[in-house]
């Protein structure tokens, strides 16, 4: 995996947006919820996907996981500090035609179509573009932090 490093990146919708936006997918917004209630109100506009944010704890036993070929893509979390980034490419890449990709990330999810989702996990990692979009939110005064 790349040893360039991943910066801690502000958990804020416009910043998610601006993301989104600058992985070049044009038209997609995140808005914050702060009740689920609140979803009803908001039924004119598409929802493609939720993240919850809470603060990880490790888990004192393993927990299996199983393996599925249903066609979603999900990788697994190998970068430090990339989780939200993570989230929302998940999202993004699991709406089946629903939203406009961009060619770069149509690319990149044809590309790691058929791997594990460790390797979706690594390919993350090794992407120029989503490192680079992710960086460029760097909170300013929070060194980045290597991968390990």
């Amino acid at each position: 995996m790349s040893n360039s490093s991943w910066c801690t990146v502000e958990s804020d919708p416009g910043v998610f947006t601006e993301l989104i936006s600058n992985m070049g997918v044009p038209g997609v917004q995140v808005e914050e919820v702060f009740a689920m209630d609140s979803l009803h109100d908001q039924q004119q506009c598409p929802i493609y996907g939720m993240v919850f944010l809470f603060k990880w704890k490790a888990d004192p036993q393993p927990r299996e996981t199983v393996e599925t070929s249903n066609g979603l893509f999900f990788a697994n979390q190998v970068v430090q500090n990339a989780c939200a980034t993570q989230a929302i490419l998940s999202i993004l890449l699991n709406q089946d035609g629903k939203i406009e990709l961009g060619k770069e990330l149509e690319a990149f999810q044809e590309f790691t179509a058929s791997m594990s989702p460790e390797v979706k996990g690594l390919a993350i990692g090794n992407s120029d573009l989503i490192r680079n979009v992710h960086n460029s939110f760097a909170r300013s005064g929070i060194p980045k932090q290597s991968i390990h």
